[in-house]
């Protein structure tokens, strides 16, 4: 039997395996395993000359399942491959495109930019938020701040000094901090902890200024990676070159259900939300994916936003 003939034959073997008899699709499982390890076949061997996969492992401090499905998402609009995730319980152990070999390279250096591109700007748009949400509470009507003073029991001269000393370190730093600025972004990171030791024992206001925080948060995720989206070209894979590419994940997972990545939805509830959202559209949207690749460039130019 020559090699050729032996992979033909696994492949069967593992086809079968999907069958709707259990015993048949037990028996064709196990006698596919068996060829594969008495023969040294990876599962690799399996798949079509032209389509294979990759496996990236997510960047540090990016492990979250729903952010690298939406990053995911993006690659598959761009490159026309499917993206699968392999995680335990929680956390995210790798990355895998399933597609042309020809572009895999390329999706594993976008995850990349992309989730870099991702973790700066979150981490960016988080100088500030909580000085940002305590003057939400200043902003309020006069009865209501003094309601919310009231059930914490802090006086309103208190209130107003550290309203005081943390407008004057806005004023002075927000800007620079934004753009990036070491000592500017260590004087706005004193505001937050200024806040959170004067409310260290007040649990109505410090509720509401960590509900608005999470909520900005939350926004500007959505927004950014929606932006980046809704920017991509979409790569128009033939039916043909899909069906092999889902093939091939069907004879890597052997007929395993698998979930893969698609563009998810987001409703926005709250002003915070809406506003952080406009704010992850306006950064999401300076980010630009633009590659061509091998003889194929007119076919696969991605581009977002280039000027």
């Amino acid at each position: 039997m020559t090699k050729d003939q032996l992979l033909e034959k696994i492949k069967k073997l593992l086809a079968l395996s999907n069958s709707s008899n259990p015993h048949e699709a037990a028996t064709a499982l196990l006698r596919a395993q068996k060829l594969m390890e008495k023969y040294n076949i990876e599962k690799e061997s399996l798949i079509d000359d032209d389509i294979s996969f990759i496996e990236v492992t997510p960047i540090k401090g990016l492990k979250a399942i729903n952010i690298n499905r939406d990053i995911g998402a993006i690659i598959s609009k761009a490159f026309g491959v499917v993206t699968i995730y392999v995680s335990n319980k929680r956390s995210l152990e790798k990355i895998m495109f399933f597609g042309a070999k020809d572009i895999l390279e390329s999706c594993e250096y976008i995850y990349v930019i992309l989730s870099r591109a991702f973790l700066f700007a979150k981490n960016n748009h988080a100088i500030g938020v909580k000085t940002e949400a305590f003057f939400q509470i200043c902003d309020l009507p006069k009865k209501e701040i003094n309601r919310l003073l009231r059930l914490d029991e802090i006086e309103k001269s208190d209130f107003d000094i550290l309203e005081t000393k943390i407008k004057d370190i806005i004023d002075c730093n927000l800007n620079q901090a934004l753009e990036g600025n070491s000592i500017a972004i260590s004087n706005m990171k004193t505001a937050d902890k200024m806040i959170d030791t004067f409310l260290g024992n007040y649990s109505v206001i410090d509720m509401y200024i960590k509900k608005y925080v999470e909520q900005s948060k939350k926004g500007f995720v959505a927004g950014f990676l929606y932006s980046i989206y809704n920017n991509v070209a979409q790569y128009k894979i033939d039916e043909q070159t899909k069906g092999r590419i889902l093939k091939a994940v069907d004879q890597y997972f052997h007929g395993a259900t698998v979930k893969t990545s698609k563009s998810r939805g987001y409703s926005i509830s709250s002003d915070a939300e809406y506003n952080a959202y406009q704010k992850g559209i306006k950064s999401g949207s300076s980010v630009s994916i633009c590659t061509a690749i091998k003889n194929r460039a007119k076919e696969r130019l991605l581009l977002t936003n280039e000027s």
